[in-house]
């Protein structure tokens, strides 16, 4: 009875160890989201879905499924478009982040343009129904076959570049985050999503139809070697946790905001600060848009304390490298957001001044 009862312990120890290291590979994986379901809309295509992640409300767009308000849910490779209009709802998003399907388990495989791996078929993704005539919201059709193509021509915007390519004879618009692109070059991509009929806002041009994808690579199974600095240094190099970062100190003077503060008397006393709004002016110095729902931007002032004489910043305002800018903010300290995402100190949830 001893015996029977230990190897039913190992057994339950050894999967409660599985079921905890599933879990560990989850929360360590930046790629993997996982978001509770608050609210869905469907279209005759595709369903809407607004989701919570730890806190960050945001809306997904997917081939039409069936999923469960209440329900959790796993997605990989988002596509941020913002002020998208749907003309079948009538309705514009302020952001909305276009995937191949919600999962009901994390994915074990996930796709993305440095492996060139494709993702698993989506566990509740059901099949599209024909669009109805006279319907005006194109479908977005999902693909993880690996393609080869031609550069022919790029237009840049400031998050995203269009690329039009050339596939054994056949031209078409794909379009990724910032990136430098060779015109003349060959690139591989997978996973894109068609839209037809799509209007880019800040081109002022309507596409009859643009693939989305998560970005290109020099060969099959290399990583994306030309992302931008906007999207490398956002999405594979994590913050680290000082606040010195690798750009180095820059030459600049800062005079602080009236009530406000330099970086050094902040960081000289972050303790007495820990918990309290204060205002801070200083240069940008690096700006990292969309990663787990806010924006991360570093400023100096020309000031230092002890060789720290960078903050960073999280925000939903959008700014430019070398801006002038004054932050109004919570100082928080021992902050770790998780996926290498560590600091002894960060200003949160910051607004311009």
């Amino acid at each position: 009875m001893r015996k029977l009862l230990l190897i039913i312990g190992m057994i339950v120890t050894i999967f409660s160890c599985q079921q905890s290291n599933k879990a560990a590979n989850v929360s360590n994986d930046p790629n993997v989201h996982k978001g509770i379901a608050l609210e869905k809309i469907n279209t005759s295509q595709y369903t809407y879905l607004l989701v919570d992640e730890n806190g960050v409300q945001n809306w997904l767009a997917f081939p039409l499924a069936e999923v469960k308000i209440g329900e959790t849910y796993y997605y990989v490779n988002e596509m941020l478009m913002s002020n998208f209009v749907s003309k079948e709802l009538g309705k514009t998003f302020d952001k909305v982040y276009f995937i191949q399907g919600v999962y009901t388990e994390p994915p074990t495989k996930v796709a993305n343009a440095n492996s060139g791996t494709a993702n698993p078929v989506p566990a509740i993704q059901s099949n599209p129904q024909p669009m109805p005539q006279g319907a005006t919201e194109a479908p977005i059709q999902a693909n993880t076959s690996m393609h080869k193509v031609v550069a022919l021509e790029k237009i840049n915007t400031r998050k995203y570049t269009y690329l039009r390519v050339n596939e054994s004879g056949l031209e078409n618009w794909i379009a990724f985050p910032l990136s430098d692109v060779k015109i003349g070059e060959t690139y591989y991509y997978t996973n894109e999503m068609l839209m037809s009929n799509f209007e880019s806002k800040e081109l002022k041009r309507t596409f009859e139809k643009v693939y989305f994808v998560p970005g290109v690579t020099i060969n099959p199974t290399s990583q994306p070697a030309v992302a931008s600095n906007v999207d490398a240094q956002s999405k594979a190099a994590p913050h680290q946790g000082n606040s010195k970062v690798t750009s180095g100190k820059i030459d600049t003077k800062v005079e602080p905001a009236k009530n406000g503060l330099t970086i050094a008397n902040l960081i000289s006393k972050k303790e007495s600060y820990a918990g309290k709004k204060v205002l801070v002016k200083g240069k940008v110095t690096k700006f990292s848009a969309e990663i787990m729902g806010r924006n991360w931007i570093h400023i100096q002032d020309g000031t230092e304390h002890n060789g720290n004489f960078d903050l960073t910043i999280t925000s939903q305002s959008t700014v430019n490298i070398g801006d002038i800018v004054t932050f109004e903010g919570i100082i928080t300290l021992n902050k770790d957001f998780g996926a290498g995402y560590k600091y002894d100190m960060i200003m949160e949830d910051a607004s311009i001044k």
